[in-house]
């Protein structure tokens, strides 16, 4: 009996917990506030998060203009499976792992040496309306590449 009305909140307090996600949603670049560093400036971009499971679905699309656009879609999964992926040509590993509810990073590493060179890092703002994504190089004291999008 007791069983029978507790399984209702705790459904309740699953599905606002999921919902209350700073991540999941649709999210716009903002240009002025991204930093390209060496790399061309983007003309636009989005990026998309959906729930899939114990993480997320992401997508992302920017557009360098002259037919240069970088996409990015993969799952993100903080159970310490490393998924075969390929990036910039390359065939890659990547693990994402969780640092808090608003933070996590990708650590990239090539698929013949399994030795880390990059890591992702993306960070949701206190008030759930900005994404920050940097791109870091293993060895670097900044990311070479960070933008910044705001929740569309």
């Amino acid at each position: 009996m007791r069983l029978a009305r507790l399984l209702p909140l705790l459904l309740s307090l699953w599905f606002a917990a999921r919902a209350a996600d700073p991540f999941v949603g649709k999210w716009r670049l903002n240009i002025d506030k991204s930093d390209f560093g060496n790399e061309p400036i983007a003309k636009s971009g989005r990026t998309t998060y959906k729930s899939q499971g114990d993480g997320y679905m992401y997508e992302s699309e920017t557009d360098f203009g002259k037919g240069n656009t970088m996409r990015l879609s993969a799952p993100q999964r903080f159970d310490g499976t490393a998924y075969p992926g390929v990036l910039g040509g390359q065939d890659i590993v990547f693990v994402s792992k969780r640092i808090d509810v608003a933070s996590y990073k990708v650590l990239i590493a090539a698929k013949r040496s399994s030795k880390v060179t990059q890591v992702f890092q993306y960070r949701v703002s206190s008030d759930n309306k900005t994404l920050t994504f940097s791109w870091w190089k293993l060895g670097e004291d900044k990311p070479f590449l960070q933008l910044v999008y705001d929740k569309a």
